[in-house]
């Protein structure tokens, strides 16, 4: 399946949760995450319900912690057993672009796509990011990341933030079925004319190929 806007250099998993090694996706994942591949893993811009400062980082992201492993299980079910980790607190600029240019994977985390922005800056990560030749895992609204520009702000003020610009096209996020999830997807497409892919909780994007359940969108 080929989408107009994306890059054919560029492999990406685009997925809402970590449960992508489950059977809605494990079929076909497992023949690109493939044992010995050595994996990255990058959180970034949180919101006020996710710990920003160096101490609570480590507290929810050190080996033994909850969120860890959650980040590190789906991958392991594919074989990989090769994790490295970029705290942000921590890295200069040259640390973390070198564990980029090691990896065959790159996992990025995060609620805040405008946060998680500020932070790629701030680590001058953005080209490396950009001319990664792995495959880059997106979580959730961090996916926005990819996109050429994205929204930003609440219902009453929204600006437009430059994103990586991975590819021309809209990601909506966490879909149900639900009317308001309806009226959000046609406002949409009001004002933009980039195609929008639609991703539900069990629902995510290798490159040009859709992974769906029936209740994917």
């Amino acid at each position: 399946m080929t989408v107009e806007g994306f890059r054919p250099d560029t492999r990406f998993l685009v997925v809402n949760k970590t449960n992508y090694n489950e059977v809605w996706a494990g079929e076909f994942l497992h023949t690109v995450l493939r044992p010995g591949m050595r994996a990255v893993i990058l959180p970034l811009g949180y919101d006020e319900g996710w710990a920003m400062e160096a101490d609570d980082w480590n507290r929810d992201f050190e080996e033994s912690s909850e969120r860890h492993e959650d980040l590190e299980r789906p991958l392991r079910t594919y074989g990989i057993q090769d994790f490295s980790w970029i705290d942000f607190h921590r890295e200069s600029e040259g640390s973390a672009a070198d564990k980029l240019k090691d990896a065959d994977i790159c996992v990025l985390v995060g609620t805040d796509p405008a946060a998680a922005m500020e932070r790629i800056e701030d680590l001058a990560l953005e080209d490396a990011l950009k001319q990664f030749d792995g495959i880059l895992i997106t979580l959730s609204e961090i996916s926005h990341i990819l996109e050429a520009s994205f929204e930003t702000g609440d219902l009453y003020e929204r600006n437009e933030r430059e994103g990586l610009g991975l590819l021309q096209i809209r990601f909506h996020m966490h879909y149900s079925e639900t009317e308001e999830e309806l009226r959000r997807m046609i406002r949409y497409l009001e004002r933009d004319d980039r195609p929008l892919i639609v991703l539900s909780e069990k629902s995510g994007l290798y490159v040009g190929c859709l992974l769906y359940t029936s209740d994917a969108a």
